[in-house]
């Protein structure tokens, strides 16, 4: 995929939260209209996008929680939930999350 592909499809997904199971959720809870459907997660979902991408989003806004490559977004989608990006070796991510995450009981 080019650069530009990746990055469409990139954005595509970021702006496609509303049609989310976690958007609906909020969405109820704030008595705002709920998306109809079975909705997919958004958490645990992540894609792969390129560094320049992820160099791109390091650089806009201050990166929350910062660490071995890892950080979150401090702009968030709604809620608790924004973006987490990383990097693994050669290989960037991205995806939905909590923030703070939740840890496991």
């Amino acid at each position: 995929m080019t650069h530009d592909e990746i990055r469409k499809r990139h954005f595509e997904r970021l702006n496609n939260y509303r049609h989310s199971a976690e958007y609906a959720d909020y969405a109820r809870s704030i008595g705002s209209e709920v998306p109809p459907g079975d909705l997919p997660c958004l958490i645990g979902d992540r894609w792969e996008i390129d560094e320049h991408i992820y160099n791109d989003f390091l650089e806009i806004l201050p990166p929350l929680e910062w660490r071995g490559g890892s950080f979150y977004m401090s702009e968030f989608a709604f809620g608790n939930i924004t973006n987490r990006f990383s990097r693994e070796g050669e290989r960037y991510y991205c995806e939905f999350a909590r923030y703070p995450a939740r840890r496991a009981a």
